[in-house]
């Protein structure tokens, strides 16, 4: 329908990693939604030098050139009223994990500048089409699973009642929160001073304040598919705290008063 409201995902895998809660999402409204993502780079995307522990090969630049088109393609088709989720896996850069060296971290802070400038831009140029932007903050992070395991060993069955003891990833839940600072205080005070942009934060519904440590199972149930992507059922449990993000800013235009 012409016209008609419409909620676009970029960013990488972890907008891509919402699938449990878009599909939820159906639905809770009369907008179309639209995701396009692309591995490894944010939106905006941070200089090919963050990534030089991927191999070295072309498909890095191939897809940062995508991720450009991308932007491009979403702010010249957003139309008043739509709303723009941004999902970056801004915790493996920025943020502390088990299996982060700080050295790196450090590194990749120098970047943090630039990239808020240049989301800046980003919020701005969909304010002025009439359109909102919210973005994902960061879920915990864990170290990795051995090279030998695969989730599949997470679901439990009826020949498989217990879960595999490397299910259990867990980590410090002060140290992840406290490693995330630098980009969640940057993005807070981009949300100050843009009227259309707004953060949502999944991190407690993920890891519940009154935990010692974050876990990629929550009350028995995995919620994690590796050691930083949630699965369909931890993006389930997201759904009610977005959905009442976008009704308490109007968002929504088939819930606006």
């Amino acid at each position: 329908m012409s016209g008609q409201q419409r909620i676009w995902y970029v960013g990488n895998s972890h907008a891509l990693h919402l699938s449990g809660l878009i599909d939820k999402m159906k639905s809770r409204g009369d907008f179309q939604q639209t995701i396009i993502t692309t591995a490894q780079m944010t939106v905006p995307p941070m200089p090919i030098a963050v990534y030089d522990w991927l191999p070295k090969n072309d498909w890095k630049q191939k897809d940062l050139l995508n991720q450009e088109r991308t932007i491009e393609y979403v702010l010249a088709n957003a139309i008043s009223g739509d709303i723009i989720v941004v999902g970056n896996d801004l915790g493996n850069v920025f943020g502390w994990s088990p299996d982060r060296w700080q050295q790196q971290r450090s590194r990749n802070l120098r970047f943090l500048p630039k990239w808020v400038e240049d989301f800046n831009k980003f919020i701005k140029t969909a304010n002025g089409r009439g359109a909102s932007v919210v973005a994902i903050l960061p879920v915990p992070r864990f170290q990795y699973m051995p090279e030998s395991f695969t989730t599949e060993n997470c679901y439990k069955q009826w020949f498989r009642p217990f879960l595999a003891k490397e299910c259990y990833l867990v980590a410090d839940r002060v140290k992840l929160r406290e490693g995330l600072t630098e980009i969640t205080d940057a993005l807070k005070t981009l949300s100050k001073s843009n009227s259309n942009f707004y953060l949502f934060d999944p991190f407690d519904r993920l890891c519940p304040k009154e935990l010692k440590n974050c876990s990629t199972v929550l009350g028995e149930k995995v919620i994690f598919r590796d050691n930083h992507h949630i699965n369909n059922y931890g993006g389930e449990l997201l759904l009610n705290d977005f959905y009442d993000l976008l009704l308490r800013y109007n968002l929504l235009k088939s819930h606006s008063s």
